[in-house]
């Protein structure tokens, strides 16, 4: 287990921890989506072999459990069916880089799964407990015209997705509750009054669960009870085992794209690492990866000085980072505002590269952060009162990292704020939910005599897998 603080020894793309991962970057992180709703739909994390629950309120409801449904959900999808009988819903479940969108793009809404091939034309980007996108679009199938409302939604796993309400008609109103977390998936039966409970954990397993992944295994103790209500209208369901979406959810029977019974998934009660990132956060490097080819990302850590608001470009040009790398800079960096622009010539090759570098808080003090590029400055900026740390994990891949493998970067990337190397405090811990195959995490530190709290991780990849450690906002 991790007991000190790790040091690395070498020329600057493989030095850490005092500088804290420097590396080259494979090309930006793209969009990947699951679309879950019916007819095409993209396969589940696992598929969950039907349960035994019984027929629950199917007549007269005498034995269903009273559910507490916030008002601010009335007329909403989380708790009323959309009114039309030729009206469905779908998802397509987000990954990489928009997973912790706070809007998306007309164009980029069309350009998604859901509307591969239909020749979608949207109007209005949509927006995270905002407005929605309009679209219209041909069915693939009968070759009608159809109107769409699709809104961007938080889902379990800290992720996001955009919710599809389809018409042949008009658009449907097809409002969220400000602040959910939602999924959806189609459930296997004829109609919602012949839906069963092991119908319903199925149908929320693969909701909620899509939230963190779009195939793979799911976690071994994973399981969940649920109730049918109202003659499946709707439904509550517990998780558990999730790994992260642990809680109670309501489900609201929302007709699925092959005509048959479907429901909206939102989280009443979620525990865990289920948490909805900032706004904010969105196109940062606590959420996206640095894009370009060649790039890298590094952090010089300022022990001397923990409450710097602004460090000038000789500072800068002068520092542990850029040592013996020739730099020139122009520009003093700023807390909170604008950035440092560097170019540097590496020793060994001859080779020019540019960096932007930007002061940011972490944990524990100050530090800076370095996005480098052999071609150009990266803009990826850094969201407002962020804390930021950064280290390495000993997998060869996002891919092949486990929860124990970030778990030792975070306690490393956050500790190095404290000091550039010695003993951690006792009793020190991390248990870190892994989502998005490896690409992100969600971190929960304890007994750091300073910094405890939740952490949100995005990988960067260099000559080490390294992740960029963000700290959650507390309530």
């Amino acid at each position: 287990m991790h007991h000190t603080i790790s040091r690395r020894a070498g020329g600057r793309r493989t030095r850490i921890l005092a500088l804290a991962a420097v590396g080259i970057l494979a090309a930006g992180g793209g969009t990947a989506a699951g679309l879950a709703g019916g007819v095409g739909a993209a396969a589940a994390p696992a598929d969950v072999a039907a349960g035994t629950g019984d027929v629950a309120g199917g007549t007269g409801d005498a034995a269903a459990p009273v559910v507490d449904v916030p008002d601010s959900w009335d007329g909403t999808i989380s708790a009323s069916e959309i009114g039309s009988s030729s009206s469905y819903v779908a998802v397509d479940y987000l990954y990489g880089a928009s997973r912790g969108a706070s809007s998306m793009s007309a164009a980029t809404i069309a350009g998604q799964e859901f509307f591969a091939g239909s020749d979608a034309v949207c109007s209005g980007k949509t927006v995270l407990d905002g407005r929605a996108s309009r679209c219209t679009f041909t069915d693939d199938d009968s070759g009608e015209q159809l109107r769409a409302t699709v809104r961007l939604v938080a889902t379990p796993f800290a992720g996001r997705a955009l919710i599809v309400a389809a018409d042949d008609q008009d658009a449907p109103r097809a409002t969220v509750p400000e602040g959910a977390q939602i999924g959806y998936w189609g459930a296997d039966a004829p109609s919602p009054a012949r839906v069963t409970a092991s119908d319903l954990e199925h149908t929320v397993i693969n909701a909620v669960m899509m939230g963190s992944d779009s195939d793979g295994d799911l976690p071994e103790d994973l399981a969940a009870g649920c109730t049918v209500l109202d003659r499946g209208a709707h439904g509550t369901c517990t998780i558990t085992g999730s790994g992260g979406g642990d809680g109670t959810y309501y489900l609201t029977q929302q007709t699925a794209i092959d005509g048959g019974p479907g429901y909206v998934v939102t989280a009443l009660d979620v525990g865990g690492s289920g948490v909805t990132l900032p706004s904010s956060w969105a196109g940062t490097v606590s959420t996206s990866r640095v894009g370009n080819e060649g790039g890298g990302v590094g952090l010089e850590h300022l022990y001397q000085d923990r409450a710097v608001t602004s460090v000038s470009a000789r500072s800068i040009a002068g520092g542990e980072y850029f040592g013996g790398y020739d730099a020139v800079c122009t520009g003093k960096a700023v807390l909170d505002g604008r950035a440092s622009h560097c170019t540097s010539t590496n020793p060994d090759t001859g080779e020019k590269d540019t960096s932007t570098v930007r002061l940011v808080r972490t944990p524990f003090g100050r530090a800076l952060l370095v996005l480098e590029d052999p071609d150009a400055a990266q803009k990826l900026p850094v969201a407002k009162g962020a804390e930021i740390s950064l280290s390495w994990a000993d997998a060869p891949s996002a891919s092949e990292a486990t929860a124990e493998d970030i778990e030792e970067a975070s306690i490393n990337a956050v500790m190095l704020g404290r000091a550039a190397d010695g003993d951690l405090p006792a009793g020190i811990t991390s248990e870190c939910t892994v989502l998005d195959e490896g690409h992100h995490a969600v971190c929960t530190l304890d007994g750091t005599d300073g910094a405890d709290g939740t952490y949100y991780a995005t990988s960067q990849v260099n000559e080490d897998l390294t992740y960029v450690f963000t700290a959650l906002p507390e309530d």
